[in-house]
This record gives C-alpha cells, structure tokens and sequence, in this order.
C-alpha cells in the first residue's frame, strides 16, 4: 500500500474525531535559500530567540532573514561543512553544541568559532561514533548520546569524561548502545531514550535501569523523544505509537489504543507542546499529526494543505514551536516548512482562491455592502451579488447590457433597497430585490466619475469634466454646479466628504475644494495648499476638525479647517507606498488606506503604521483607485487587482508578543568583532582612537513576516531622539571621537508591536596616549616641572651672575681704585713740583702737560668704569658704539684719521657678559694706543661681523708696521691683549708688514636676545 492511501486510509476510516487547527501561511525553505543541505534532522530555538538547524550538511543559523551555515572541526582538526546534525542545545553559558558523526562540537556565541570535543578535554585519542542527542543536566554537565557506543558525561571543567555502555564482549543487552534523547525530571534522575526501550539513571549512584527489559512486549521498542506529562513521560516510538509510563507505578502502556492503532504504522520522530495544550507529533510516513489534550481528538494537517505542502510534509523528522507559536518542521528532502497556526487576519474573494465561479474577472472597480449582507462587487467582468453564506456569486442582469462598459462603475450607494450605480454618463437605479433597474442619463460632457450619498434623498453627482450635479432620489430634480476651470486643465471629480457643517470638501485630479451644496446657487471654491501633487484619490475624517486625503504619489495629508495647517505623511514616515487610492476611518479613529503596497492601518494620533500584505490574506499588494466602501455595521471592503478584501479592523488579530532583539554583528571597517549580542551581553567593547567607524546590523527575531518588523535605534553620545530605520537592519557611525557610547536598537514584530527595551551594547572608543587624562596630568606635571626648572636655574644663574657682576665690578673698582690713586698721587706730586718749582727746577710746562695728561686719562678711565657697570650696555652694539665713541674722540687730537664701517642694528640682539664687554674694550683701547703711538699711521679703520654667532673684531692702520715675532715676545701691550683674549674666550690674529697692521678679535657671542 503507497503512503498516500496510508494516510487516507488513516484519516477516513480510523473513526478518529478531528478538531478544528486552521493553518494561515506556509512557508517552506530549500538549499536556494540557504540551506545547507535538504535534510533537517534537528530544530532548536536558543535563548537569544535564534533558530538553529540541524542538516546533514552541518548546522545553520537563522535570523528570519538569512540562513547561515557552520563548519564544524573534526577529529582531525580540519574544518569541514559533512556530517549529520541530530541534536542541538544551548549550555548555560549561552553556547551552542550539537553532535554529527564522531564530533562533538561547541560554536561560541559571540565569535561564532566552533571547537570539539577533543579540543576542549586535550584528548586527541577520543574516538566515538555518531553522536545522536546531546544534552546539559542541572549541574552543567554534558551528556550525549552515540549510535553503537552508549552515552558519555563531560564534566562541568571539562576535566573528566565517562563512558556508559553494555560490556562489548557480552553477548546480553545492548541497550545502552544506542541513545536518542535525554530527559532529567525534577529529582535529578535521567531518563534515556534507547533503541532498546527506556532506560532510567541515577547519577548519584550510577546506578542504570533498564525499564522495559522485563516487560513482555516492550523490551525492543525503539523510542525517539520522551516528554513529560502530567507527572508521566510520553515516549514515541517507532512502531508502537505513543505510550506513557508511570515512573510511581512503573507502569507502561498505550497512551491511546485506538490512536496506536494508526500511529504505530509510523515513526514518530519528533514531538512537542503549544501553548494552547495541542501536541505536534512528527510522524514519518504520515506528515505532522496532531493530538488537542482537552478534546482528546486527532488531526493529520496535511489535508489543510496544497498537495505539494503535503507531499513534503509526509517525511517529517524534527518539529519546533517556537516562541510566538510558529511551527517549524524538518523533512527528510524538502528542507525546512513553516507554519503559521490561526485563521487569516482578514478575509479576501480573490482569483486565488476561486471559490465563485460565476466571477470571471476579480478586477475590481467598486465593492459595497448591502444591509442584509450580500456584497455587490463590480469588475471588469460585469456586476456580481455575493452571498457569503451559500458562496454563491449571481451575475446581475445589468452585466450582460453594458459589459463594454464595466469600467466605468466607480460607486455603488444603496438608499431606500435601491443600489445606486455610476456607468459611464448614466447613473443606474438598481432594484436590489428583483434584478431590475432604470438608467438615469445626465446631460453633461464627461463620465460620471463619483456617486455620493449627501443625505436620505439626495445624491452628489461628479463627473470627469467637473461637473456636479444635486440629484433628488425622491423626484428626480437636479442642480448643477462646476469647479472653475482656473487651471486650464480638464477636472475630474473623484471623491467627496460632507463635514458636520454641512460643507462639501470635493477631492478631484487638480487639488481640493469646498462647497455648500444646499443652497441655490452654490459656489465652488478652491483651498489653496500648493501640493507636489494635486491628485486627491479620497477624502475623508472622523472629527471634522482635519480632513484627510489621500494623494496618487504625494502620501497622505490632514487639513486642520481651523487653522488651515497641513499635516504631511509619506514613505519616509512608516507609510508603505506613497500612491494612496483609498482612506477609510474604522469604528475606532484608525485610518485604514490602500496603496501600492498593500492595505495599511494609520493611527492619527501615536503617528504610527501597521501593514498588511498577501501573507496576511489580502487579495494581493496593487488595489484600485474607487474600489473601497464602508458598511453601515462598520465593516470594511478594500477593492484591487485581484479581488476584494472586506474585514471589522477589530477581529483582526495582533500578535502582542514583542519579539526578542539581536544585533547579529558588530563590524569594524566591515570586519566582525562580535556576533549575537542579546540583553544578557554586559560586556564593553574597547577600540583604539583609529577604530573609530563601527557598524551594527540587528534583527528582530519575529518570524511571523519578518520583512514588515521595524526597527528604531539611538548612539548615546551622538544621537539626541531616536532614529527610525523602518525596516532597514543596519546603522553605521563612521569617524567618531574618542569616548564612551552606548547602542541601543528596538524593534517590533510584523504587527509592529514594540520591544521598547530593546538591546544595549556600550562600547569605549579610547583616546591617543597624546589626549589622555594621564599623559595630560604627565604633560602639564613635566611642565610645571621644566617651568620650575627654569625658574630654579634662571635664578641660579642670576644668583650666579650678580657674584659674577659683584667680582667684576669688585675687579674694576679695585682697578679704577689703584688707577685713580695712582693718578691722582702724580697729580698731586706734578702739581707740588710746580709750586716748588725752585726745588725742582724750571720745567713748568713738562709738569702741567704730565697733569693734563693724568686728569685726561683719569677722565677715560672714570668714563669706562660708569659705562661698564651700567647694565644696560650688554650688548655687541653697545660696545662697537662704545669703541666708536672712544676712537673718535682718541684720534680726533692726533694726524691719524678713524674711521667705523656701518654698525648694523641687528647686533643689539647679542648679548655679552659684563667682564666680556670690558675686557674687548680694553683690548681695543689698547690697540688704538699703540696705533697713535708708534705706527705712524695716517689713518684707521674698525669693522665688525657676525656669522653664526661668531664675531669678529677688525681694526686696520697704513702705519709702518712692526715685527710680530719679537713684540710677541717682548711687547707689553701684546701680552696683555692676547690675555684679555684669553678671558672671553676668544682669538687674536695679527698681521703687520710695510703696509701696515691688522688686529683681529674672534670669539663666539654666548647669548642671542629672543
């Protein structure tokens, strides 16, 4: 018998009650979409809200967006993506471990990096087999289980591993051989899933119990997952069905007799519990089963399915629920299969599901609903009455006239059980009870365009070239007015609202206008707005206080009537699509809209935005400009290119299950640095001042319809509001400044219901050494130190020099003081002499010349000591001057012409100690004496430059010169030149011949002024 009669032998003719599980969306995942491999024998979901797959191409990774494979490492330490994965758990660390063949392997969470088994114990000897389930007990012990070789315990430190296993060399039970699942219950005890039954383990005392050996009929049941249950184990097996063992009793029997009868023709690989007490058995063989506890009902899904869900399903290996209720399902060569359990959110007619085949074309152009409840659907196919009831679809009467003009039916109004239709220059009176109607035709120059209901008994008629018509239903009376055709362009009237003022707001293709159709000669104004784009698609409010409208291509506006403000919503504000063709008010103020991209609902007041899309049951993302309607009981219809969505907003159910928030990565310079940060992550993350551009991609791990979840984030320390990101997955900060930061990301699920907590991640950015507290509290200490250096060495040298002043001006004191007493004692002996002059003979003039001669040198010599103990003459161009001065007045009293070159004013910035300055003077002073006394000369002549800080003195004569070997020997005067020479540290050249005589003075100027 082929596994399709299996099943439907299974479903007719066990007599199996079934119970009512509706599926909303399937959604199945192949090797296109990332897989690794088609296989998925292993499900997990961690902490973080991350789904983990288990394949026979190694384990991935799944963020709702994308699926990302793992290598695994080898016993032989090589990296490599082979091996089945049949067990996946998280530790208590937040790790991942999962088994494949011969490998044990952990993943780090946040460096993604795997290592195995043999890595983390330093035991490259350690060889067993494939590795079937893995598992953490309470005290952070790793367990797992191998096909052929028992089941090993890792110890917490990974410092000691145990192997539990039959004696290979006995011929007995072999039980412990072969292990498929692990399950520790509240007193600490193990219970293992075996190929051989249930086997039951102590720790403590390591004591092993195999429960079904002595069971007649039980002792070989392969069991594949043991789940508790009200204080009893679940155990599903692969040929016996269910059972449930009583670990008080120990007792064992059929969960269900009449349920084992069927299930046991099937492997029931994997099981787990929803929430609403409902378990989904995995059954290969037969697809995923269900089991409602409280009804004690069955249900096989796959009869909910399309034939190619169902073929799929029918090899089922491994099931998950995860948090939000989705149901994942691994299969044995169609990858993975998601299902979303619940009714649709909304309700469609649409071609997709053709349930009316009276309809030929789902093109719709208006939709309205009538009192008793059929619906009135017109299309490009003719006008339909639909009963939702008997799903009967009638084709009205009218279709078969004016099917060239279907089109053109742009409202459907019903007054008084009459329909009132729009069909190209006729307004159409429908009797809504018998199928008949009368055609109205208006005496105007365009189509009608709009059908609006102004009161009990009159209707507002616009057409395409701006014409307005007041039409009484009572008496047929009509009164016309038209928009001003102030923009040469042709008008077409497309939508009215009549506010609680009794004034019409008139929406057309070249902007918005107002009148009072009540009164006789009606005047039609526009309201000035200056929009992008005038085309006004629908009008409407729900406090007469603002008025909305819609745009074709410009989003959504509110006009505040008061203060004529304009509010303006686009794509950039959370909206969908900015091409709006309809907005409707729901009972509760919220705006619902039709666009380009779905239907979408708008709360005016919070501003914020909840999409539907074709995953939610609409008729598909285009709709229609005029196809939309509100019933008198609230419900709505939304009119496309499809079909026709009609909904009450307040039965659409929300998911208010915030979802988890994950950033994936943290990327510097598009390099990770860190990957799966969730609320528990308290670590902070340092960068150097260089790694300053930091990038973080995050997710919000709903995986109802990922691509409608939205996200918002904040930079502590940049950003001031939060920055929407809509359903953008990534912020970027490039170039920040050195300090400390903190990322925070929030996210909604795809019924944007908000994680407001969010994720933080805090990470530093530190700054070069160069701008740091302590390099500055280094710089501004070594400052202050070298300043105080200075200060103490300045002051040392001043104390140093004012000695040196005081030993100078001591030395020039006591010379000048020997020099005057010498001086004035010749005076006083000259002048005596020539008061005695009888005593001393008669040589009055000799005396009184010696006198001058004394007094005059005693004026010099009293000139040079003021002049050297003044301060303020420390310069190089004060002692030139000086020199200057002296020669001028030295020579002027002789035949020897002096002569100066330029003294340049740049020599005042070389300073010169006072001993220098004293002693250069006296060597000059010296030279130029020994000039007027014995060279003869006719003329002299000083210059001075400074290269480099090095000065050179220069003082030529045309005398007759002298020989420089002897006077250097025997003169004097030489001596004591070439000594004060000594003293500056300086060098004196002379050359003397015929010609005359050149002395020069270099030395090197100790100071520079700055």
């Amino acid at each position: 018998m082929s596994i399709k009669k299996i099943i439907i032998s299974f479903l007719i003719s066990s007599g199996i009650i079934f119970s009512q599980i509706n599926i909303r969306s399937v959604e199945s995942f192949s090797v296109e979409d990332g897989l690794s491999q088609a296989s998925v024998h292993s499900i997990f979901q961690d902490s973080r809200g991350l789904i983990w797959l288990g394949t026979e191409g190694g384990i991935n990774k799944f963020d709702g967006y994308a699926i990302t494979p793992f290598h695994t490492i080898d016993s032989r330490k090589v990296l490599t993506s082979r091996g089945t994965i049949f067990s996946i758990i998280e530790d208590h660390l937040g790790d991942i471990w999962y088994g494949s063949s011969g490998v044990l392997s952990r993943l780090h969470i946040h460096s993604e990096k795997p290592e195995n088994l043999n890595q983390l114990l330093n035991d490259n000897s350690l060889e067993f087999g494939v590795v079937q389930c893995v598992f953490e007990d309470s005290q952070n012990n790793i367990w797992f289980g191998t096909f052929g070789q028992g089941f090993y315990k890792v110890s917490s430190d990974f410092k000691e591993i145990k192997n539990y296993r039959n004696d290979p060399d006995s011929t007995g039970d072999s039980s412990l051989d072969y292990v498929r699942h692990f399950y520790e219950d509240e007193n600490g005890i193990i219970w293992i899933a075996t190929y051989k039954g249930l086997v039951k383990f102590n720790p403590r005392t390591e004591f092993i119990d195999n429960v079904f050996e002595n069971i007649t009929g039980f002792n070989h049941t392969v069991i594949y997952k043991i789940i508790p249950f009200q204080n009893k184990l679940l155990l599903f097996t692969g040929s016996k069905g269910i059972l449930i063992y009583d670990p008080r009793s120990e007792i064992v029997d059929d969960f269900n007799k009449n349920f084992n009868l069927q299930l046991k023709e099937y492997s029931l690989r994997d099981a787990v519990f929803d929430k609403e007490g409902n378990l989904w058995i995995s059954a290969y063989g037969a697809g995923v089963i269900i089991w409602n506890s409280r009804k004690n009902t069955l249900q096989n899904i796959s009869e909910l399915l399309d034939q190619k869900i169902r073929s799929q399903l029918l090899e089922s290996l491994s099931i998950l629920i995860d948090r939000s209720g989705i149901v994942w399902i691994g299969t044995q060569r169609d990858g993975l299969i998601k299902l979303i359990p619940g009714k649709e959110k909304l309700n469609s007619i649409n071609a997709s599901e053709s349930k009316y085949d009276t309809i030929e074309s789902y093109f719709a152009t208006a939709v309205s609903k009538h009192e008793n409840g059929d619906i009135w659907f017109a299309s490009s196919s003719g006008l339909y009455k639909i009963n939702r009831n008997t799903k009967i679809a009638v084709r009205l009467s009218l279709s078969n006239e004016f099917t060239p003009y279907m089109m053109k039916i742009y409202n459907i109004i019903f007054m008084k059980n009459k329909a009132w239709l729009s069909l190209v220059k006729n307004l159409i009176k429908y009797d809504v009870q018998n199928d008949r109607y009368e055609k109205i035709e208006f005496d105007c120059k365009g189509n009608i365009t709009e059908v609006f209901q102004l009161d009990e008994e009159h209707l507002i008629i616009g057409t395409s070239f701006g014409e307005l018509f007041v039409y009484n239903t009572a008496n047929d009376n009509t009164k016309k007015f038209s928009i001003p055709d102030s923009k040469n362009m042709q008008t077409s009237v497309l939508d009215c609202y009549l506010d609680d003022s009794k004034q019409l707001w008139i929406g057309t293709n070249n902007g918005l206008y107002i009148a009072n159709p009540y009164i006789d000669s009606v005047v039609v104004t526009e309201i000035k707005l200056n929009l992008k784009i005038d085309y006004i698609s629908s009008l409407t409010s729900f406090d007469n206080k603002k008025i909305w409208f819609t745009t074709y291509g410009d989003g959504l506006f509110a006009y505040d009537k008061v203060t004529s403000q304009l509010e303006h919503f686009t794509h950039q504000d959370g909206l969908p699509d900015n091409i709006l063709y309809a907005a409707l008010f729901d009972d509760n103020n919220k705006l619902w809209m039709s666009s380009n991209r779905g239907v979408f609902e708008f709360d005016p007041i919070k501003k914020t935005v909840r999409t539907l899309d074709p995953k939610d049951g609409i008729q598909s993302y285009e709709y229609n400009s005029k196809a939309f309607s509100k019933s008198k009981d609230g419900e709505l219809f939304f009119g496309g290119i499809n079909g026709f969505d009609h909904f009450y907003p307040q039965d659409i159910v929300v998911n208010q299950i915030p979802p988890k928030i994950l950033i994936d990565k943290v990327l510097l310079y598009d390099s990770v640095v860190v990957n799966n940060i969730s609320e528990s992550y308290n670590e902070i993350l340092e960068f150097d001042h260089f790694e300053n551009s930091i990038s973080f991609e995050f997710s919000a791990l709903d995986f109802t319809n990922p691509e409608k979840n939205n996200y918002e984030y904040m930079l502590e320390g940049i950003n001031k509001s939060w920055i929407k990101a809509g359903t953008k997955r990534y912020a970027t900060f490039p170039n920040m400044n050195p300090g400390q930061y903190r990322f925070v990301v929030r996210g909604t699920n795809s019924d944007q219901v908000f994680n407001e907590e969010g994720v933080a991640l805090t990470f530093v950015i530190h700054p070069p050494f160069w701008a740091t507290w302590w390099f500055r509290l280094i710089l501004i200490s070594s400052a202050l130190l070298i300043l105080y250096s200075i200060y103490k060495i300045r002051m040392i040298n001043q104390d140093k020099r004012i000695k040196e002043i005081e030993a100078i001006r001591k030395r020039i004191a006591d010379d000048f003081h020997d020099d005057l007493g010498h001086k004035l004692t010749r005076i006083s002996l000259y002048s005596e002499m020539i008061r005695n002059q009888d005593e001393f003979g008669t040589n009055k003039q000799l005396y009184l010349d010696k006198i001058s001669e004394a007094s005059n040198s005693l004026f010099y010599e009293t000139k040079d000591f003021i002049w050297s103990l003044d301060p303020g003459n420390d310069s190089v161009y004060d002692v030139l001057i000086y020199l200057k001065d002296f020669g001028d007045d030295f020579f002027n009293r002789s035949t020897t012409s002096f002569k100066v070159n330029e003294i340049d004013e740049k020599y005042k910035k070389y300073t010169l100690p006072m001993k220098w300055k004293r002693e250069i003077i006296l060597i000059f002073k010296e030279v130029m004496n020994n000039v007027l006394k014995h060279s003869q000369a006719s003329s002299a002549e000083m210059e001075a430059e400074i290269s480099n800080k090095n000065l050179i003195i220069r003082l030529c004569d045309n005398g007759k010169g002298f020989d420089t070997e002897k006077n250097y020997t025997n003169g004097r005067g030489l001596t004591s030149i070439n000594k004060r020479a000594k003293i500056v540290d300086g060098k004196i050249e002379i050359q003397s011949d015929e010609n005359g005589t050149t002395v020069q003075l270099s030395l090197i100027v100790p100071e520079e002024r700055k």
